[in-house]
């Protein structure tokens, strides 16, 4: 059985670096995909709008705040 070890479908992230239009918006992770280099890339849902992500690039925001 798969298990999330980082960020998971669903879960709620803040993107800290990127492009200006897209650094600090908060979105929803709607898919991950892993490369063949090892690297982890999620598709995230900011403002009505998807477009893909680096692991590098995102802040899973805990479920407290």
């Amino acid at each position: 059985m798969w298990a999330c070890v980082e960020m998971c479908i669903g879960d709620l992230i803040r993107v800290r670096s990127h492009e200006k239009y897209f650094s600090g918006k908060m979105g929803i992770v709607l898919d991950t995909v892993v490369l063949p280099d090892g690297f982890t890339m999620y598709e995230i849902l900011i403002e009505g709008n998807t477009d893909w992500f680096n692991d590098i690039d995102l802040e899973m925001l805990s479920e407290d705040r």
